[in-house]
């Protein structure tokens, strides 16, 4: 375990202070105490002019630089200098030169001309592990920083530094981000020390948009490992001497040696104790025995070695460095071709620099020449260009818009400025000095829209109590539904471009504003433009996509001159990615519509008893195998943008198939939850674990054979991967998140990071329709009110907002916003048969033929029409033309889960259950999730007196419904049958914990209670069945134990205390139904036995109204109570006499 001296921190050290209010002396002298702790000399800081003669430099500009003789070795060592560690406080001046960012000067506030920098310096005694500690320690410990704000780099490579990250200081990978060699690799020059290193990070906030200015470097541990020397000249010495010594035809001897004498001959051992006692040398040059001692003429080499070496250094003449392959500590490995290879790889060489040279129209002699002065003029464009970016960065505009905006945060004066700035590079510096202009003339609050050639920046202004990243995200948004709308509608994936259309319209009037300044089009488009008899192409064949000829357009596009004619992976190339696309979408949905008519003929034809036989059949996609096929391979070798992989993923579930090979793997059961976590690019490391796992379990076995018998290596990358990949790269496709919904909603929480990153909002649009589909519905509701905030004007989240109401069954509401919708949008058809079974349940004929007659005028021959026609002639007792109109819709859409279950209501009605079990089956097949069609094969075996099927079934709805009152009410019932009596209690109690709106389950806990001799517990559960008691069931339950634990002997008072009835005369109890006729005559009887014989008249006279049996009861027991109390009277008059 390491050790630091005095880890812990001493009774001096404060508690967590801000890095702000930490004065710069304190924090000075607590760093320069902590590792003089540590064992480390404290340096007084050197002069600003370089000590010790250095005319390499003109001021000191880094902590480092009295140490730089130190470093190179040429200070006399740890003995001369009096210490192995260090540490100052050095004084510098930033005075230009590399790494020392003199344009940053008063650019931020972090940026001085003169500053001071701590340090701690180790020369050959510690190195990474106890200077990643001694950081971690003084951050954490001595200074008391939160850890979840620190962040920390480390370069690419260095995986050493990543793992002592994560040991020492327990910090997680998504907190330790790995960079190249340009951002986390220290070097002062082309040559000398150097080596990777890793910074520290301090998080200011999210508050902060700019990332340059949110994380704020605190510490830059260099772990200088490597010695460069003059790279290209000394790789040039090197093999020069080496084709000098081949030239000279030396000859290569070896000998067995004792280990001693060898090392005494002067042979290089490089690896110790490796060796045994005897070694063999190997020698290149000189004469003589090596035995012989210095006699002979000395060798050019002499090693120990026991590989394999020519016998005449000739053999590797020529001699040709290729490239520096890795670094190791004070160790340049190089990598080299010699003898024939060698005069391959320079004739290839000599072959290229020709290449080039005519391409620069000069000779190989004058190429390098050629190549510096366009680098000189391509240095003087870029000067000229960024003169230009400074000069627009200044320049007066107008805005575009501008004004209030409303919405998650609220401005009362916001300004959408736009600068186009001429091609491509870097203009971070433009923009935000332009930024800082808008903000100087007047606009704290303005957002800046930058077109740099095709892609657009933003970068936003926004006052200290305004969040700049929230401001930017709600003006620019409806950027990305427009592009969306195009990218989807030139695909053909007409329901996702409907879907972004109008999300795109519900925002309202900031997806309206109207800029000057012509769109760009993306690089996919540019590249159409190159080739105009591809992109001519391409709109013939789209032209024929949007009139339904898809195999014509699959034709035209794959057997254009761009697709090669061979049959191998490379003719999955095509001009671009949509053409490809369209190409393979126009088949697949050639295949879908042969299948519709494949399941038309079988339906329409032959006998009645055949069609009914056949109507659940459906036929397959005869182009998903050659889908399949050219898909999986394109996905191989990652050629797939995110439209091909929501296709290929498609594919994968038409087929049945789990995973990208066909075999079928466990799901995660992991809900999907309303966390928010840190972005974490999960998608390509869940990949390389893929991999590895795949590898390492099948290590036996390297390929697996694919359908169309090629052999190649490959790994199993589930269905659900591939959707959620391609998402991640193009989140907009609604048809993406739909399927991924449709497959499996349970994922990690890692994949819920990768789908919230790529795009917020739509994320929380698909965690609404889960939540919806999941019968979540009051979590449902309340995203999407959250949402309604964005999208004002959105009929989508007011349809789904109808649904949740309907599922709650709160039908006055979902009436109310159905009718809105209406209202808005007349003549949509989506979701109104979901409108009609509002107005079915509410009893509203009027309204429902309205809506009938309304969705004929529309569009007669849809699902949804037929749907509601269904429901009008239902509720009219129409039930055979009902069924006909039902069965239409599912010959227009075979999936059309709501004529499924629809159908099997209907042939309950007309006791018809085997054809009811059949139609729910169906519906389940569909959606397992569906319980009105678990619900309905319940009462279908209940029908049939099948009470142990009714309950698996019921209990299947309740899983689903778990806050349904009907479906525990159903449950309890069958129980009851079965003679499980307290079962049954414990469904009606759920029932009534569950708001029994209709009191059948209050009504059943009465009648049961009174069968076991309960009466007061009956009673109560009576009072609530006729609406004269809307105590919460847990209360009641208190109340009946506290009635309970007084014992028989209670007296009436305590009794009334609980029963006490409202006022007035009885008027407003019900008498709609034979179960509240039976509750009255009960509590007339028990408000008798109980001698209030003013309850138990005002029930009897209740009764008096109603014909039958319950009012002769009522009579008598009017004349009972009647003599009771003429007795009562009589007996009180003889006792006061």
């Amino acid at each position: 375990m390491l050790r630091l001296r005095r880890y812990t921190s001493v009774g001096r050290r404060s508690a967590a202070r801000d890095l702000h209010s930490l004065p710069s002396a304190e924090l000075r002298n607590r760093f320069l105490q902590f590792f003089e702790d540590q064992g480390h000399r404290v340096v007084p800081s050197a002069s600003l002019v370089p000590p010790g003669g250095d005319h390499s430099l003109l001021f000191v500009n880094a902590g480092m630089v009295p140490f730089k003789q130190a470093f190179l070795g040429i200070d006399g060592g740890a003995e001369a200098r009096g210490y192995s560690r260090a540490t100052s406080a050095q004084r510098c001046v930033r005075a230009g030169g590399k790494h020392n960012d003199l344009d940053q000067v008063g650019l931020t506030r972090r940026h001085h001309t003169m500053f001071e920098m701590l340090g701690n310096f180790s020369f050959g005694d510690y190195f990474k592990e106890q200077a990643i500690a001694m950081c971690w320690c003084f951050l954490t410990q001595e200074l008391r920083l939160p850890i979840d704000r620190l962040h920390v780099t480390v370069l690419k490579s260095d995986q050493e530094a990543r793992r002592l990250w994560k040991q020492i200081a327990g910090l997680p990978d998504h907190k330790i981000l790995e960079l190249d060699e340009n951002e986390n690799f220290w070097a002062m020059g082309d040559s000398g020390p150097c080596g990777p290193c890793s910074e520290v990070f301090w998080d200011l906030g999210d508050h902060i948009a700019d990332p340059d200015e949110r994380f704020l470097e605190l510490w830059n541990l260099v772990f200088m490992q490597f010695f460069r020397n003059e790279g290209e000249t000394e790789m040039a010495s090197v093999e020069a001497r080496v084709n000098a010594f081949a030239a000279a035809e030396l000859d290569v001897t070896t000998v067995q040696l004792p280990r001693e004498e060898a090392e005494r001959s002067g042979a290089i051992c490089n690896f110790g104790d490796k060796y045994g006692d005897v070694v063999r040398v190997v020698r290149i040059g000189g004469g003589g025995d090596v035995a012989e001692g210095g006699a002979a003429e000395a060798p050019v080499s002499s090693e120990f070695c026991g590989g394999t070496h020519v016998k005449n250094v000739k053999g590797i003449f020529p001699f040709a460095l290729v490239s520096e392959g890795s670094v190791a500590a004070g160790t340049r490995r190089v990598e080299a071709v010699a003898g024939q290879a060698g005069a391959r790889f320079l004739q290839a060489k000599a072959q290229t620099l020709s290449e080039v040279a005519d391409q620069l129209s000069t000779t190989p002699a004058k190429v390098v020449e050629r190549v510096t002065k366009m680098q000189k003029q391509m240095k003087q464009l870029e000067s000229r260009a960024q003169a230009l970016g400074d000069v627009l960065a200044t320049l007066p505009s107008t805005p575009l818009v501008s004004g209030p905006i409303d919405g998650p945060i609220s401005v009362p004066q916001v300004e959408l400025h736009a600068l186009d700035l001429p091609g491509g590079g870097e203009f971070s510096k433009v923009l935000k000095r332009r930024s800082e202009f808008l903000a100087e003339q007047g606009s704290p609050n303005s957002v800046l829209l930058v077109l740099l050639g095709s892609q657009v920046a933003c970068i936003a202004n926004a006052e200290a109590e305004v969040h700049a990243d929230k401001l930017l995200q709600q003006v620019v948004k409806p950027l990305g539904g427009r592009g969306a709308v195009r990218d989807l509608r030139v695909r053909g994936l007409k329901q996702a471009t409907q879907f972004a259309a109008e999300l795109l319209l519900g925002m309202g009037e900031i997806a309206h504003v109207r800029s000057p300044y012509t769109p760009r089009r993306n690089e996919e488009e540019d590249v159409d433009t190159e080739d105009w008899t591809e992109a001519d192409r391409f709109e013939a064949a789209k032209a024929c996509f949007d009139v339904g000829e898809y195999l014509r357009v699959h034709h035209m596009l794959s057997h254009s001159d761009s697709w090669p004619e061979n049959g191998d992976g490379d003719a999955l190339r095509c001009p671009t990615q949509k053409t490809r696309f369209l190409a393979y979408y126009a088949l697949y949905l050639a295949g879908e519509k042969a299948k519709e008519e494949m399941d038309l003929e079988m339906n329409v034809t032959g006998s009645s008893k055949e069609v009914a036989r056949n109507l659940h059949r459906q036929g397959t996609n005869p182009h998903l195998k050659e889908l399949y096929l050219a898909l999986s391979a394109a996905y191989q070798q990652n050629s797939l943008d995110g439209f091909g992989l929501y296709l290929y993923a498609v594919v994968l579930k038409r087929l049945g198939y789990s995973t990208s090979t066909g075999s079928t793997q466990a799901q995660s059961s992991t809900p999907i939850s309303m966390k928010t976590r840190h972005h974490v690019d999960f998608a390509e490391e869940q990949k390389r674990q893929q991999l590895h796992d795949s590898n390492a379990s099948n290590s036996d076995r390297t390929n697996k054979s694919e359908p169309g018998g090629a052999t190649t290596l490959t790994f199993d990358v589930t269905t659900r991967f591939i959707l959620i990949e391609s998402i991640r790269r193009y989140p907009w496709n609604w048809s993406a998140w739909v399927e991924l919904a449709a497959h499996s909603p349970f994922m990690s929480s890692e994949e819920e990071v990768i789908l919230a990153a790529s795009c917020p909002w739509m994320f929380q649009l698909f965690q609404a329709h889960v939540l919806l589909d999941q019968q979540q519905n009051d979590a449902a509701r309340a995203l999407l009110t959250s949402l309604e905030e964005q999208f004002p004007q959105s009929t989508y989240l007011l349809a789904q907002q109808a649904l949740a109401s309907y599922h709650i069954r709160d039908f006055d509401q979902s009436q109310e916003q159905f009718e809105r919708l209406a209202a808005q949008d007349p003549h949509r058809m989506e979701n109104m048969d979901v409108y009609s079974n509002v107005l079915y349940v509410k009893e509203d004929k009027t309204g429902l033929s309205q809506l009938a007659h309304r969705a004929l005028k529309v569009e007669k021959y849809r699902p949804e029409t037929c749907c509601i026609v269904g429901n009008y002639y239902s509720i009219k007792n129409k039930h055979d033309r009902a069924i006909i109109y039902f069965h239409r819709a599912l010959k227009l859409d075979p999936n059309f889960l709501s004529a499924w279950t629809l159908i099997g209501h209907e042939y309950i009605e007309m006791k018809n259950t085997s054809a009811a079990i059949e139609a729910y089956r169906h519906a389940i097949d569909l959606n397992v999730r569906d319980y009105r069609a678990w619900y309905g094969l319940g009462q279908a075996y209940e029908i049939l007196n099948m009470f142990l099927y009714s309950i698996y079934y019921y209990r299947k709805s309740v899983a689903i419904r778990p806050y349904d009152a009907r479906m525990w009410c159903a449950l309890g019932g069958c129980y009851e049958k079965l003679n499980k009596v307290d079962e049954a209690l414990a469904c009606f109690h759920r029932a009534v914990n569950n708001q029994d709106r209709e009191g059948i389950a209050s009504y059943h806990l009465g009648r049961l209670y009174a069968g076991r001799g309960r009466q007061h517990e009956a009673a109560k559960y009576y009072l609530m069945h006729l609406g004269l008691r809307s105590a919460p069931e847990s209360l009641l339950q208190d109340q009946d134990e506290r009635f309970l634990l007084a014992g028989s002997a209670q007296n009436s008072e305590d009794r009334r205390e609980v029963l006490v009835l409202p006022g007035g005369s009885g008027g407003n109890i019900r008498v709609d139904t034979p179960q509240a006729l039976a509750a009255i005559l009960f509590l007339a009887n028990y408000y008798k036995q109980l001698g209030q014989f003013s309850e138990a008249t005002i029930f009897c006279n209740r009764l008096l109204d109603m014909q039958g049996p319950e009012k002769e009861e009522a009579k008598a027991l009017l004349r009972e109570m009647h003599s009771l109390e003429a007795t009562r009277m009589q007996f009180a008059t003889t006792g006061g006499n």
